[in-house]
């Protein structure tokens, strides 16, 4: 599979940009290394070349136990105020791609975050 170079967004009719979300939802990749992030609340569509360069993933089970009190270590806050909002995952290498948010409405951070396998 061929990664995302400019010439290859090109073809696919992206361009290159600072895109600004202010809300993060469902996520599914495109082709390449292209991850598309829907913003609910501007009712938009961002595509995001995530350049993952891992080895391809196998079809071993994935061990996600404790993921909720490491995202909140990461956002400094607590449980209660990480919301997960949808999970990808890449098609070869397996990572697993999470659209989170840290409190919610206009105070929110939004993050992508990316789980390796390895």
């Amino acid at each position: 599979m061929r990664g995302t170079s400019l010439e290859s967004m090109a073809e696919y009719g992206m361009q290159v940009g600072n895109p600004i979300l202010e809300s993060v939802g469902p996520l599914t990749f495109g082709p390449g290394d292209v991850l598309f992030v829907a913003d609910n609340r501007r009712a938009t569509v961002v595509a995001l070349d995530v350049s993952d360069r891992g080895p391809d993933g196998g079809s071993e089970p994935f061990d996600l136990d404790g993921l909720d009190i490491k995202l909140a270590s990461l956002l400094g806050c607590g449980v209660k105020d990480v919301f997960v909002r949808d999970l990808a995952v890449h098609p070869r290498t397996h990572n697993v791609y999470l659209s989170v948010m840290r409190g919610t409405g206009d105070a929110a951070i939004l993050i992508i975050v990316r789980v390796d396998r390895v």
